[in-house]
């Protein structure tokens, strides 16, 4: 597997200091589990879930609400972030400095309207901005997005620190095609960008 935009990963560092982990609550790919984003009530078991799939047409991202542990049976919101059948990868979802982030791609047919904004109809990797609060509105429109040849696997959070300090919040993921890896050949890739502006 080639490496793109390869950084020496931090050390791990002592017990006393800086604290490593990730806050995912994410699915399982092929059969997609609900990934519970940060609006969620355990006294009420109430809570708002992002999963992504197609019933044989578009890729499409639901939200689904739970209230008082039960699944609505109203109010799932969706938004096609594809032209055609593909498959989604897992959802993976961060909190990190008062944004709820949640992560995704299409295997190919990737979303050009508006509201996606995939660079091309390939394979794309997008970020979304969640509601931090039940009852909130599926976003209307991605944050970021990142042409990545055969869409990506899982993505893997790294660090929920203030934006501008060392080694800022990132996500971590590979290509499941060959693409031209940065400057080290073609193949698949490793990449790191950052979860605000996937670059």
């Amino acid at each position: 597997m080639r490496i793109k935009n390869r950084r020496n990963p931090p050390e791990r560092p002592e017990r006393s200091s800086r604290k490593w982990k990730t806050n995912e609550r994410c699915c399982v790919h092929p059969l997609p589990r609900l990934c519970r984003s940060q609006s969620f009530r355990a006294d009420e078991w109430s809570a708002t879930f992002y999963v992504c799939g197609n019933t044989s047409a578009d890729a499409t991202l639901y939200q689904v609400r739970i209230t008082s542990n039960a699944i609505s049976a109203s109010g799932t919101s969706v938004l096609a972030v594809s032209t055609g059948n593909t498959t989604c990868s897992p959802v993976s979802e961060v909190y990190s400095s008062s944004t709820d982030w949640i992560f995704l791609s299409v295997e190919s047919l990737g979303s050009t309207s508006a509201a996606v904004n995939c660079p091309s109809k390939v394979g794309c990797l997008m970020s979304f901005s969640v509601p931090t609060t039940l009852g909130g509105a599926l976003p209307t429109s991605t944050k970021a997005t990142l042409a990545e040849s055969g869409g990506t696997s899982g993505v893997v959070i790294d660090n929920t620190v203030t934006p501008g300090t060392l080694d800022t919040s990132q996500v971590y993921f590979s290509t499941l095609s060959n693409q031209v890896c940065g400057t080290s050949g073609t193949g698949g890739c490793a990449i790191q960008a950052s979860q605000s502006a996937l670059q």
